[in-house]
């Protein structure tokens, strides 16, 4: 599953495919779950490190 996201948590874009196997409701929530943390620590990690090419 790819999914693109803000800073501030919201969605840009999900995309998903079953071709190999497919999924579930509960399965794709758990999954967006899992990138909820993903994006808001990538987030975090992008904002530290242009903080730190501006200073």
């Amino acid at each position: 599953m790819n999914v693109v996201g803000t800073a501030d948590g919201k969605f840009v874009e999900i995309q998903g495919t079953g071709e190999e196997a497919t999924f579930s409701d509960d399965e794709f929530m758990h999954y967006s779950d899992m990138h909820d943390g993903g994006l808001a620590h990538l987030a975090e990690m992008q904002i530290s490190d242009a903080r730190r090419h501006l200073e």
